[in-house]
């Protein structure tokens, strides 16, 4: 990915995170991930066609605990809003 092409995805997200649209920090260490397809390419890489996004740390993080997997985050997302709504 080039500064340019990191540039743009920063002006289409408008500085906030394509997931939980937070605000991303360009200037902090790791303030903005680059999400990614990780079946695409090597670690450490991406190509245009697996980046997803911009993201922050927490839901960089989140995502990866979940094996990206959006259904998995909607039943535990699910379970955790039943108990705490008892």
């Amino acid at each position: 990915m080039t500064i340019d092409d990191w540039e743009n995805l920063w002006d289409e997200q408008c500085g906030l995170c394509y997931l939980c649209g937070g605000d991303l920090n360009r200037d902090e260490l790791n303030g903005a991930n680059i999400d990614h397809d990780h079946d695409c390419c090597p670690k450490g890489k991406s190509c245009a066609n697996c980046r997803r996004g911009l993201t922050c740390n927490r839901c960089n993080r989140a995502i990866g605990f979940f094996d990206d997997d959006p259904d998995l985050m909607r039943f535990v997302a699910d379970n955790l809003e039943a108990v705490m709504n008892r």
